[in-house]
C-alpha cells in the first residue's frame, strides 16, 4: 500500500524553516541560488554515492553494474551530455 503524503503544518513548517535556512545562507555567502546549487550538488553526489548501496542493488537484475537492456544503451551518451556538457567530446 502505498502511503500518500499529505500537507500537514509540520512538513509545512519544516519547508518554510529549510527555505529561510537556504536564504540566509546565500546571504551569509552572497552567492544567488544557482551558485549556492553549484556548489551544493557534488556534496549531494558524494552522499549519494555512499547511501545508494545500502538501498538498492548495485550488481545483478536492476542495478548499475547488472545486465543493461538494448534500448537502455543508446541512451547513456545522451544522459551523459546532459548531465555533464562540458565534458562531452563529440560537443
Amino acid at each position: 500500500m502505498r502511503r500518500v503524503l499529505r500537507n500537514t503544518r509540520e512538513e509545512v513548517a519544516v519547508l518554510q524553516g529549510d527555505d529561510e535556512w537556504v536564504g540566509a545562507k546565500q546571504h551569509e555567502l552572497q552567492v544567488n541560488s544557482m551558485q549556492l546549487l553549484y556548489y551544493q550538488a557534488p556534496v549531494s553526489s558524494a552522499m549519494l554515492l555512499v547511501a545508494v548501496p545500502f538501498f538498492e542493488p548495485v550488481f545483478g537484475e536492476g542495478g548499475i553494474f547488472g545486465p543493461w537492456s538494448v534500448s537502455a544503451l543508446p541512451c547513456s551518451p545522451h544522459a551523459f551530455n546532459i548531465a555533464f556538457p562540458r565534458l562531452c567530446p563529440w560537443r
